[in-house]
C-alpha cells in the first residue's frame, strides 16, 4: 500500500486516454521500478525517501454531528481533479415525504490554513447550520487533525467547541451549566478511511475476500475502489447510460449539483475491470448510494457463481481505518531489515501487501449502511 521510491510497486493499468473514455483499466497489476540510471552499465541507484506515489488514497469519516450537524455525518470521499488541494465531498438525500438533496465540502483553506466544513468546495469559515472548522495549520490529511473542532450551536448561533464552553461555564452559575448541559456542542470526530473489506464472500464465487483501496478516480461521480492485487475494482454504474460517459473531464468541485447524481438509477459492482456490465462483473447491488458506506445494508448483493447467480444478505462492505501512529521511514527501516526474511521474499508475493503487513490498518466499527 506504500513504498519508497526505488521499491517495487504495484499499480493498475490505467485507461489509455481518460477524457474520451475509449479504454478502461483491466484486471492484473504491472511492476515498476523507479529509480535513477546514471549510465547503461551502471546498477540503478536507490532513493531513499518517502513518497506519496504509492500511498492509498485516503477518504475520512466524520461522526458525532446532532440535528443541524447531522449532514456532517458520514463518508466524504476525496476527489480528483482539484489540482494538488485536497478536497472531500458526501452527498446525502434527505427527507420523508419528498427527496432533497444535499452536500459538504472539507478542505483545507489556504489563507487562514483552517480545515473548513461547508456547502462550498472553497471559502473561509461558514458560520450556519452543519458547518465546523478547526484551526490546524500543520495537519496535511484530516485524519492527521488534532486540534479542536468548532461547530455550529443552534441554540447561540455561533461555532463552538464543547471543552472551551465546558471551561467557560466552570465559573458560572448553575444555570448556565444548566443550559450547557441541556444545549450541548456536538463533539465531531475525524478518521482516515483507507477503504473498505469485502466479507461474507459466498462460496464458489471468483470475488477476492479482503481489501478494496480507494483508487484516485471517479465514475459516475462516485468513488472507485481497488482490490489489494488489483484483480479487482469496486465502482457504480448507470443501468443506462455508456461507460464512457462514466468517465468525463474532470470538473471544478462544486460543478455538479447534488440532485445531478440521482438523476439515473444505477448499482455498485465489483468485476475485473471498471465499467463491466451486471452480466460481466462478479457481483452487483442495485443503490443509488454515492458511497458504499451509504449502501442500504437490507438490499441484497447477486453474486456471480459456478452455475449462475445467488443472492446473499452476508455479503457486506466494512470501513477500513488506516492507522498512521507510526511514522513511514519506521516502516521503510523494518522492511530494510526484514529483507531476507523469507516472508518479503517469497515467489509470487505482491511486495505492497507485505509492507502493508507492516502496519495493518485497523477496521473501523461502522458498516456500509452507516451512513445512512
Amino acid at each position: 500500500a506504500f513504498s519508497s521510491v526505488g521499491s517495487l510497486a504495484s499499480l493498475p493499468s490505467m485507461p489509455n486516454n481518460p477524457s474520451t473514455g475509449t479504454s478502461f483499466f483491466t484486471g492484473g497489476s504491472q511492476m515498476d521500478f523507479t529509480g535513477e540510471e546514471e549510465d547503461e552499465g551502471e546498477a540503478l541507484a536507490l532513493i531513499r525517501e518517502p513518497t506519496d506515489l504509492n500511498l492509498p488514497e485516503e477518504d475520512c469519516l466524520i461522526e458525532g454531528g446532532t440535528g443541524d450537524n447531522e449532514i456532517l455525518n458520514g463518508l466524504f470521499f476525496k476527489l480528483t481533479g482539484t489540482f494538488g488541494v485536497p478536497i472531500y465531498r458526501i452527498v446525502k438525500v434527505r427527507g420523508l415525504w419528498s427527496s432533497y438533496y444535499t452536500d459538504r465540502y472539507l478542505f483545507k483553506d489556504t489563507k487562514t490554513k483552517c480545515w473548513v466544513i461547508s456547502g462550498k468546495p472553497t471559502g473561509s469559515v461558514a458560520i450556519q447550520p452543519g458547518c465546523a472548522f478547526t484551526e490546524d495549520e500543520f495537519a496535511d490529511r484530516p485524519g492527521n487533525i488534532t486540534a479542536p473542532w468548532y461547530v455550529w450551536h443552534g441554540a447561540t448561533k455561533d461555532m463552538l467547541n464543547m471543552d472551551e464552553e465546558l471551561e467557560r461555564v466552570s465559573d458560572l452559575d448553575d444555570a448556565a451549566k444548566r443550559t450547557l448541559e441541556r444545549f450541548p456542542v456536538d463533539r465531531i470526530t475525524v478518521k482516515s478511511i483507507v477503504g473498505f473489506e469485502l466479507v461474507g464472500v459466498p462460496p464458489g464465487s471468483s470475488l477476492v475476500a479482503g481489501l478494496l483501496l480507494r483508487y484516485a478516480m471517479q465514475f459516475f461521480g462516485r468513488p472507485v475502489y481497488e482490490g489489494e492485487s488489483g484483480a479487482q475494482y469496486l465502482y457504480w454504474k448507470s443501468n443506462d447510460k455508456d461507460s464512457k460517459d462514466g468517465i468525463q473531464e474532470e470538473q471544478a468541485p462544486g460543478d455538479t449539483a447534488p440532485k445531478k447524481l440521482f438523476e439515473h438509477h444505477g448499482y455498485w459492482a465489483i468485476a475485473k475491470e471498471v465499467g463491466a456490465s451486471k452480466d460481466d462483473c462478479m457481483a452487483w447491488i442495485e443503490d443509488d448510494a454515492v458511497t458504499p458506506h451509504q449502501i442500504n445494508q437490507k438490499t441484497t448483493w447477486q453474486v456471480k457463481i459456478e452455475n449462475g447467480w445467488v443472492a446473499t444478505l452476508e455479503m457486506k462492505l466494512t470501513l477500513e481505518e488506516w492507522n498512521r501512529s507510526n511514522d513511514l521511514m519506521d516502516v521503510f527501516d523494518q522492511e530494510e531489515e526484514m529483507e531476507g526474511d523469507a516472508s518479503l521474499s517469497s515467489p509470487g508475493q505482491d511486495p505492497t501487501k507485505a509492507l502493508l503487513s507492516l502496519s495493518a490498518p485497523s477496521k473501523a466499527k461502522a458498516s456500509s449502511s452507516s451512513g445512512k
